[in-house]
């Protein structure tokens, strides 16, 4: 197509003597470099279009089987949903019923979910499309008679596919609360897998060890102590447990003034103050203010910065030739005036819950 549009563009038509004109040496040169330049950028294109192929590709993250029967999954029941007819209104309601019903479990309606099955699917399109291809007759069988039995037991569509195509059929997933390539029970299943303070590493797959992954504040082989830093409240006994008898009813996270664990809640209860912090008898600990010194030889900030206290520290700033606000010199006094403002609000409100 470029390398006729070159030699059209070479001559033209003389609508007046119905003859051809013969372009110029420059014309022609003209012309073999716009086609050249197209070629060049064809190319550019084309290659522009596998490089980002492949890109996309690199960057999308390898799926595991059983992640990938999950997806496809979930796109097959979106494809039920968006294929399910309801009964019109007026007519005979019977044969509409039979017709429907007719439909519901027909070869029709299958290709149309599999025509547009994981399209809906964002990240892992072309693994999902995979896993599709190769259980596709398994798919099928499943849609022409066990899809039935879910209508005799008043089930939702499409609930038994994924314990029939990926934790029976392909072995790629395991039942909730099982982990690991026999599918061992998690600690505690059914009712209180890892105390219900955590979940069990590789829960619903054929991978992990079975090793109970906690919380927020909660440690132990099961879950069933709080983590340092935290303090029990309350007592919940395991009647059903010999190795364990109890567990904590909340794990609550000791004041940040403490340095590790603490007997309850606030500054007096921490057993060793923070490193900034210092101990009074009446208050428990206390931060310690590095900026409130007399001797400027003891002040933390070097020179040209001035000091500004924090919880459990300080922080240095420096000096502007004009104002400062937030961590910058400013030229603005009303805003210099602000920071200063809020700063001392603060720090007289800390003085009185103190």
């Amino acid at each position: 197509m470029v390398v006729q549009s070159g030699r059209l563009f070479f001559q033209f038509f003389n609508l007046q003597n119905n003859s051809y004109v013969t372009c110029t040496k420059y014309q022609k040169n003209l012309v073999k470099f716009i086609t050249l330049l197209s070629l060049i950028l064809l190319i550019i294109l084309f290659e522009c279009h596998h490089i980002n192929a492949y890109l996309h590709q690199k960057d999308e993250k390898i799926l595991d089987s059983c992640q990938r029967c999950k997806l496809l999954v979930k796109s097959f029941k979106e494809g039920l949903k968006r294929t399910a007819r309801g009964k019109h209104e007026g007519g005979d309601a019977y044969w509409e019923e039979s017709k429907l019903n007719n439909y519901a479990d027909s070869e029709i309606r299958l290709t149309e979910i599999q025509e547009n099955l994981c399209n809906d699917v964002k990240l892992g399109k072309d693994q999902c499309h995979s896993f599709a291809e190769q259980y596709e007759s398994e798919i099928e069988d499943w849609f022409l008679k066990n899809r039935k039995q879910e209508r005799q037991d008043h089930l939702e569509e499409g609930i038994t596919l994924f314990e029939y195509l990926c934790n029976q059929l392909s072995q790629a997933c395991c039942p909730d609360g099982h982990f690991g390539a026999d599918c061992q029970p998690c600690h505690g299943y059914p009712d209180n897998v890892c105390y219900n303070r955590g979940y069990c590493s590789g829960n619903g797959t054929r991978k992990g060890q079975g090793k109970c992954i906690c919380l927020g504040g909660f440690d132990g082989e099961f879950c069933e102590k709080c983590s340092p830093n935290y303090l029990a409240i309350g007592i919940i006994e395991m009647n059903f447990e010999k190795k364990i008898p109890n567990i904590p009813e909340q794990c609550i996270r000791c004041d940040q003034s403490c340095a590790s664990s603490c007997h309850s809640l606030g500054p007096q209860g921490c057993h060793v103050c923070r490193t900034g912090y210092f101990r009074d008898n009446d208050k428990g600990c206390i931060d310690i203010d590095e900026c409130n010194v007399s001797d400027v030889e003891l002040n933390p900030c070097k020179f040209q910065t001035y000091c500004v206290n924090t919880q459990g520290s300080y922080r240095c700033y420096r000096k502007c030739m004009l104002q400062y606000y937030q961590g910058y010199c400013t030229r603005n006094q009303i805003a210099w005036q602000s920071f200063i403002n809020r700063f001392l609000d603060t720090k007289n409100l800390i003085k009185k819950k103190n």
